[in-house]
């Protein structure tokens, strides 16, 4: 009897770890969805970073794009 138990009440806590689970997901979709998108950082320019702000850009800065 007391096995029956112990079974009955880890499947009552696994079940509402699902259903916490699950409603957590459903919340956070919820959020995500309504705000509004994103927009990429204006790229900055080698002249602004060296001249400007003083600092020396990293090789890949000088490597040709293409």
């Amino acid at each position: 009897m007391r096995n029956h138990i112990i079974l009955a009440s880890i499947a009552v806590l696994a079940s509402l770890t699902a259903v916490a689970a699950i409603a957590g997901w459903s919340q956070s979709h919820k959020a995500a969805g309504k705000g509004e998108p994103t927009t990429a950082a204006a790229p900055i320019s080698p002249h602004n970073i060296m001249v400007k702000q003083g600092n020396s850009l990293p090789i890949e800065y000088w490597m040709h794009p293409y």
